[in-house]
């Protein structure tokens, strides 16, 4: 071994080539090749990630607004302005007509859409049902109060039969309530104190079993006595009262433009003359007329109401009229007396 020779290679054979240790400088330049080609990855990692082309955007299930921005407007849809919560501006969501009456979902919270379907949502569990409401058992026992009953029908050819018995019916028991049977019991209720309305109810079925006579004042034997106050015509022939019947006598308003007022004449009078069938008089149509005063008539009229209604005039029934013109001669006494609107003629 000479003087030069390293001491570790003593007894070893000689290396074939000489081994050389790499320079600091290269590895320096290796060491900054990885660290920039690790810095490429991660800038190409941090881009990908920002980068929303390659999935679709999460809906937002917090609910958070999406600002106007990021939201396509239809052309024809003006945004209008903020929605109070961060001043984001959002348009209003399109209605059709055929959803006009479909509540639609809040533009603010709905998410964008995703580019495949979405799954759909789980059905909502049906609602239990719910029981029947149960009625409270009463506190108390059962009303006492009960119905009233229904009212039995009337027989009208019996209540017929009674009025034309007790002298208020002139017609036929027919079983037709026409005018003349409803003015005979407007005229049986007067007498007897009853509402008068023509109806047969039980307070006047009870009448008929004990009814009332008909209170007639002095005169000729055979006469007809009106009286006003009570709306009741009496005919009486030989001291005995034949019928009764309703009228209707003048009202005391005025007509002919004032000049004239409705009332009717009281006195003693008589049948002066008569007109079998229509008379169509300047203020309207009399049938059967019994002129007892001038133009003053006891005739037939299709209104005898419970009340005095006409010009001056005594209505009565247009079949009452056919009786008494048939029945009643000339020179008749006729006696009016009572009532409001009234006159007495000076001869």
């Amino acid at each position: 071994m000479t003087a030069f020779e390293a001491p570790w290679t003593s007894g070893l054979s000689a290396p074939r080539s000489r081994r050389r240790r790499p320079a600091a400088g290269s590895i320096l330049v290796l060491l900054a090749v990885v660290l920039a080609a690790s810095g490429t990855a991660l800038v190409s990692a941090g881009t990908w990630a920002r980068t929303p082309a390659a999935l679709p955007p999460v809906p937002d299930l917090a609910g958070t607004a999406v600002p106007a921005g990021d939201v396509d407007s239809p052309p024809d849809i003006q945004p209008q302005g903020d929605d109070g919560a961060d001043g984001a501006v959002v348009p209003p969501a399109r209605v059709s007509d055929a959803d006009a009456e479909t509540p639609q979902p809040d533009p603010a919270v709905e998410p964008p859409a995703a580019s495949w379907p979405t799954e759909p949502a789980e059905p909502a569990e049906p609602a239990e049902p719910t029981a029947s409401p149960v009625a409270e058992e009463p506190t108390e026992g059962p009303s006492t109060v009960e119905p009233a009953p229904t009212p039995e029908p009337v027989d009208l050819v019996a209540v017929q039969r009674r009025l034309k018995e007790l002298g208020y019916l002139l017609g036929p028991a027919d079983g037709v309530e026409g005018q003349q049977t409803r003015a005979s019991v407007m005229a049986f209720q007067r007498v007897n104190g009853l509402s008068v309305d023509g109806i047969v109810g039980p307070v006047t079925l009870a009448a008929l079993d004990s009814p009332v006579a008909p209170e007639l004042s002095s005169g000729p034997a055979t006469r007809i006595e009106i009286d006003l106050t009570r709306q009741l015509a009496h005919v009486v022939r030989d001291g005995t009262r034949v019928v009764t019947l309703h009228v209707s006598s003048g009202n005391g308003e005025a007509y002919r433009a004032g000049t004239a007022n409705a009332r009717t004449p009281v006195g003693d009078f008589r049948i002066e003359r008569r007109i079998h069938g229509e008379r169509h008089a300047e203020l309207g149509v009399l049938y059967d007329p019994l002129y007892f005063y001038r133009g003053f008539a006891i005739h037939g009229s299709n209104s005898v109401p419970d009340h005095p209604a006409s010009h001056g005039c005594v209505r009565v029934t247009r079949a009452d009229a056919r009786w008494l013109i048939s029945n009643v001669a000339d020179g008749t006494p006729v006696r009016l007396h009572g009532g409001t609107h009234v006159f007495s003629p000076s001869r």
